[in-house]
């Protein structure tokens, strides 16, 4: 009976699924309705007010040429969905890549692909409402910090120095010769937004961005130190504890 039903079902029309040179056609055609009907009731369930934005690898050994490869996961190949969740791991949004997706509406900046994702999924996201969207540095630009804050959604992500401009962040060189624990912060007015850029060094030099949290104040973390072989007490930021 399951390879029956698996051999027959359908999800929609085949007849209005338009030809592959079509600059509309959607590869995710017949399953569009599964999509946008999970999405319909994810959207029920209130948000949390921490947010985040994320890629996540549906794990697959089907020919599709929509599988996707991607080394630094636990299963490397499979589907690539970006995903909206709440601090709890409840999904309020999902997006599956189809290399199709990037369109921008008319009241939205094009601020790249990678950014552009977080713009599409932060649209079911209350303005004015001290909600806080956190995010890694595949997606962060200042930009995109700036856009956020200006439609009222407190926004937090790691960042890559090559995406700041003019970037006055000591070098990963220049942090290997500070002690761990040290950080420095540089804040800038970004079109009216004040964006704060810290860069702290623990094992590795860690360079992050925000419209709503800095530097300070410091707080004690404990942390192994390989070479006294014993835990030792370090100054934590601000922006990383949060």
């Amino acid at each position: 009976m399951f390879e029956k039903i698996r051999q027959f079902i359908h999800f929609n029309d085949n007849l209005q699924n338009l030809p592959r040179e079509h600059p509309e056609f959607d590869r995710l055609f017949k399953l569009r309705p599964v999509v946008q009907k999970l999405n319909q009731s994810f959207s029920e369930i209130p948000l949390k007010q921490y947010l985040c934005v994320d890629e996540q690898i549906c794990s697959t050994k089907a020919r599709n040429n929509l599988k996707r490869y991607n080394p630094k996961k636990p299963h490397k190949w499979g589907y690539k969905i970006y995903v909206l969740s709440g601090v709890s791991g409840f999904v309020y949004k999902i997006e599956p890549e189809t290399g199709s997706e990037n369109v921008v509406l008319p009241n939205e900046p094009d601020l790249g692909a990678s950014s552009n994702v977080i713009v599409r999924l932060s649209r079911e996201i209350p303005r004015n409402q001290n909600y806080r969207l956190y995010f890694d540095n595949y997606f962060t630009t200042l930009p995109l910090l700036e856009y956020l804050s200006q439609n009222g959604i407190l926004s937090l992500g790691t960042i890559r120095r090559n995406r700041i401009p003019d970037c006055k962040l000591p070098t990963d060189k220049e942090m290997s010769k500070k002690d761990r624990g040290y950080s420095v912060e540089y804040v800038a007015d970004v079109n009216g937004v004040d964006v704060a850029t810290v860069a702290w060094k623990d094992n590795k030099v860690v360079n992050l961005a925000s419209s709503f949290v800095g530097e300070m104040p410091k707080a004690q973390v404990r942390r192994y130190d390989k070479k006294t072989k014993q835990y030792i007490t370090i100054d934590r930021p601000n922006i990383v504890g949060e």
